[in-house]
């Protein structure tokens, strides 16, 4: 089978920055990712020359270009990953799809804006091209064993969540929306926005939130927590069940599962016992999306687990957020 021709448009953080020169058992960039499986990445764009030549060289690149422009122009891809600036996404979406590439990734958000995401949304699926979106607790093994148990029953109904997050709904809160909508299908509704004033208030802000979710037989309160990123770090999920308990800790790393039990004691009361911890799900998670889009690639599977459908779930509910700030 011949091996694809990748391409990665932008070399920083996510890009290939994140594990240049580390010895580590698992991936956290894109370029990191696709050696890892054993890939060759035949094509890097920077428009920092020195950033690009570091990742080329690390990476073991030959071929280069400061411009996606030139990549199209010149270049036959198979394999494309997108972790330019947001504001660049939509043009070379655009060039990409012109391109027929097969399989694309994109890191989130797919956009700077919901119009430019909608219009996204559209192109690819006029196109021949697949779409996925690095939304990456998706690949995480931990998060569809959760979703198993959910689905199962064993904890009861859903009957409250709350996010903790800061540096931006989009680029962080995002991940904790996008996963409830792969727990649970729900219409949801906004009761309360307050914005919080980080350094970020122009750029992607953090908002207090308060939201019903409403399907037909359950309904429940969503609140979004925000804190300031410059005074510390932190990103957490707390879900309560009528019979139980899961909570995702150390910024997702970590997840809890409690159930119900008698307190040993105080007699006549119910508390919440510890059943199951997991915490080697995410780590992976780069490693299994890259793997996918080459299973994608190679017509070993249809579709992805993070879809442009799936992404513009958390994108519309936060634009409804942001518009109710607005308005209120």
């Amino acid at each position: 089978m011949k091996p694809p021709k990748i391409a990665i448009i932008g070399c920083g953080n996510i890009g290939s920055k994140l594990d240049e020169n580390k010895d580590l058992s698992y991936a956290l960039s894109h370029a990191g990712a696709y050696q890892k499986m054993g890939q060759d990445i035949s094509f890097l764009v920077d428009i920092d020359k020195d950033r690009l030549l570091t990742a080329a060289k690390t990476r073991g690149v030959q071929t280069t270009y400061t411009s996606y422009d030139e990549l199209f122009n010149n270049e036959e891809i198979d394999i494309l990953s997108i972790c330019s600036s947001t504001n660049l996404r939509e043009a070379i979406f655009i060039r990409a799809l012109e391109s027929k590439i097969p399989v694309i990734i994109c890191e989130k958000p797919i956009a700077s804006n919901y119009d430019e995401a909608i219009k996204i949304k559209s192109l690819v699926e006029n196109s021949s091209s697949t779409c996925i979106l690095n939304y990456s607790r998706r690949w995480d093994e931990d998060v569809q064993q959760i979703k198993k148990i959910i689905a199962s029953g064993e904890l009861g109904k859903m009957t409250s969540a709350q996010i903790t997050y800061g540096k931006g709904i989009l680029n962080n809160a995002s991940h904790a929306l996008n996963l409830l909508d792969f727990f649970i299908e729900s219409e949801k509704d906004i009761n309360f926005v307050q914005r919080i004033n980080d350094d970020r208030i122009d750029f992607d802000a953090a908002y207090n939130v308060m939201m019903t979710y409403r399907s037909p037989d359950n309904q429940f309160p969503v609140i979004l927590k925000a804190t300031d990123h410059r005074n510390f770090t932190l990103w957490e999920i707390d879900l309560l069940f009528s019979k139980g308990r899961i909570t995702f800790e150390n910024s997702g790393l970590t997840k809890k599962i409690y159930n119900v039990v008698d307190s040993p004691v105080f007699e006549g009361y119910r508390i919440l016992n510890l059943d199951l911890e997991l915490s080697d799900g995410y780590l992976p998670c780069m490693e299994n999306m890259i793997t996918e889009s080459l299973q994608i690639f190679n017509k070993q599977k249809k579709s992805s687990r993070s879809s442009i459908s799936d992404a513009l779930q958390s994108m519309t509910l936060i634009e409804k957020i942001k518009n109710y700030n607005n308005e209120y």
